[in-house]
Parts: structure tokens; C-alpha cells; sequence
């Protein structure tokens, strides 16, 4: 009997199969699904060669885990493709799979400062304009934004006689020189911009000579007027909207200021060692 029992351990012992060997991602995959908590990519480096599951001839396989882990995060990115990883800084690694709740609270980053006081600044210009009848006033930025971006011979005339055209203006096109009618639209968003001015503006724009109209808005054009502005056959009316508009006054500085800020700090997130 125990000679039967050595014979079937041993047999057994040689028929297990061994662990399939797999790449670095893969493995990094396994050891976290097993662990379910972030690691080191020395930990998941060195837990894969013990389990036997990692294919390797690295001198450095922890480097190399790291590497690969980022390379896989740094290609899923540009394909835009889903992600199995998430780098949490200092060299630590989990699956997104693992991510529950609400991320920890950090200090916003500079670019995430600017990006909020980019709008926020939107947002009061916005207010300030459409809070009151500020027509005449929104024309007078209007003008200077032309004056900014190259337009020449700027003249505000503030749309008298109701004929849909606030400021008059020229630039020059190879030899050519082109005259815009513009129209101004200083409303709030909740009151679109309708077929009924496209018209007006179209109409008018051999009145006053010229060869192009554009509706400058703080709202946006409803789905009819868009189709009116690009009718086939006749003049074509251009428009700039609300958030184009807004970027155009921030890149001119029209009405909003921007300021150059440099700030540095130790980046501690790509290389643990720095810590």
C-alpha cells in the first residue's frame, strides 16, 4: 500500500502541468486580480517570478515590468482604447477594474486652476453682458475683436433703421478687398438666433456694398437659421457663437485678461526613486 501511494505522488508529480508563462502586462494582471489592491512594480515583478508565471530573460525584470506597464497605458491612450491599468504615482499599479468610489481628494493642478478660471471668466463675461441691454456695448467689443484680428476701416453703425448690420468693416484677400456686414446678437442662450436674421443680414448686404456677413452672438444659431445661413444659391452668412466667441475675446484679450504663470514643483509620479 505505501508503495502505492509513492507510486501514484509520483506520478502525479511529474504529470502537473506547469504555469503558462506570460508577458509582463498579463502577469501584472493575474498577481493584482489575485491581491486586489495596488502594488509596487517591484512587488508585481517579484511576485510573478515566484508564482513562475513570468516570461522573462530581463536582467532587471522589475524595470522592465514598470516599462512595460506604462508603455501598455501610454498605447491603450492614444488608441483610445480601454484600460486594464491605472498608474497611481511613486510606481504603484492597480486595474481599473479594482477602482471603486470616489477618487482621493488632491490639490487641483495648475493646468486644472486654469482651466477653471478660463471659465469661470466665461461665465461673468457672459453674465455681464446679458444681464442688462448691453447691445450697444457688446458692438463696441465686437469692433475692437475685429480691429484685434486684422479688420480694417472698422465702423460701428448700431444696426439703424433696422436693416441688421452693427458694424462695417474690410480686409484684404490676395488683391482683393472684401467688406463685411456684421450683425450683433448680444442675447442669452435661451433665446436662439433665428432664420429671420440670416435674412435681414443677406438681404442688407449689397445696401451697405459688401461681399460677406457674419452674426457675431453670445447665444447660438437654431438648427433653421444654420440651414438658412448655407443655403445653396445665395450668399453665404457666417457665424461665430458663444464659446467661439469667448475664445476669440480671451486670445485678443477683449474683455478678459490672461496672465503668464510658471510653477514647478518635483515630480514624484513617474519615478519612485524621487520620493
Amino acid at each position: 500500500m505505501v508503495k502505492d501511494a509513492r507510486q501514484t505522488k509520483a506520478k502525479s508529480s511529474k504529470t502537473s502541468p506547469s504555469p503558462e508563462l506570460l508577458s509582463y502586462c498579463d502577469a501584472a494582471e493575474q498577481i493584482l486580480r489575485d491581491v486586489k489592491t495596488a502594488l509596487k512594480y517591484k512587488e508585481l515583478s517579484d511576485k510573478a517570478n515566484k508564482k513562475g508565471i513570468l516570461r522573462t530573460e530581463s536582467a532587471t525584470p522589475d524595470i522592465s515590468m514598470y516599462v512595460s506597464l506604462r508603455g501598455e497605458i501610454k498605447r491603450r491612450q492614444q488608441r483610445s482604447e480601454a484600460q486594464r491599468f491605472k498608474f497611481l504615482g511613486n510606481g504603484i499599479f492597480t486595474l481599473v477594474e479594482l477602482i471603486t468610489g470616489a477618487p482621493a481628494k488632491k490639490t487641483k493642478s495648475a493646468i486644472e486652476q486654469v482651466r477653471e478660471s478660463r471659465e469661470e471668466a466665461y461665465k461673468a463675461l457672459y453674465k455681464a453682458l446679458t444681464s442688462a441691454n448691453q447691445g450697444p456695448n457688446f458692438e463696441t467689443m465686437a469692433a475692437d475683436l475685429l480691429i484685434a484680428m486684422g479688420y480694417e476701416d472698422v465702423e460701428v453703425i448700431g444696426g439703424h433703421d433696422d436693416r441688421g448690420v452693427d458694424i462695417l468693416c474690410e480686409k484684404r484677400d490676395g488683391i482683393m478687398r472684401v467688406r463685411f456686414a456684421i450683425q450683433c446678437k448680444c442675447v442669452r442662450e435661451s433665446k436662439q438666433v433665428g432664420p429671420k436674421d440670416v435674412s435681414t443680414l443677406r438681404d442688407n448686404l449689397s445696401t451697405y456694398g459688401c461681399q460677406q456677413g457674419i452674426i457675431v452672438t453670445t447665444s447660438v444659431l437654431n438648427d433653421d437659421a444654420k440651414k438658412k445661413a448655407s443655403e445653396t444659391g445665395k450668399d453665404r452668412i457666417h457665424y461665430i457663437e458663444r464659446n467661439e466667441l469667448f475664445d476669440l475675446f480671451a486670445s485678443n484679450g477683449i474683455g478678459l485678461r490672461s496672465e503668464e504663470v510658471r510653477f514647478f514643483q518635483l515630480d514624484t509620479s513617474q519615478y519612485d526613486f524621487l520620493n
